[in-house]
């Protein structure tokens, strides 16, 4: 849809965390690779639902029923390289304490390499 003066872009959501994930667990986030850029910082923005409980991670959502949460913003640090783009893949992380971590990894060496957390 293209930009229309007056009114709000639809948002598309991905699903990065599935409703009661355990403590101690991981999951990569499969068929999805973003693009960083080399010492310029990134905003991730997060939102969170009360009610959609059957979500899988991974899933593209389109509904407006999200509240959203605060940003994060991210920079991939750089001693070379910088401005270029880098592949990423996400993986989402429940510590053993219940902490949600989401991390970037280069995802062009053919697995997951963490690079860089929030």
């Amino acid at each position: 849809m293209p930009a229309v003066p007056g009114l709000a872009s639809p948002i598309k959501a991905l699903a990065v965390a599935q409703f009661g994930m355990e403590e101690g667990t991981e999951s990569t986030i499969p068929d999805r690779e973003f693009g960083l850029v080399v010492g310029e910082p990134a905003e991730f923005r997060f939102f969170g639902s009360a009610t959609r409980k059957n979500d899988a991670i991974g899933s593209l959502i389109e509904e407006p029923d999200l509240e959203e949460l605060s940003p994060m913003e991210v920079n991939l640090p750089a001693t070379e390289g910088v401005g270029q783009l880098v592949p990423v893949s996400l993986e989402t992380v429940v510590t053993e304490t219940g902490v949600l971590q989401l991390w970037c990894g280069l995802s062009d060496l053919g697995h997951f390499v963490p690079h860089c957390g929030f």
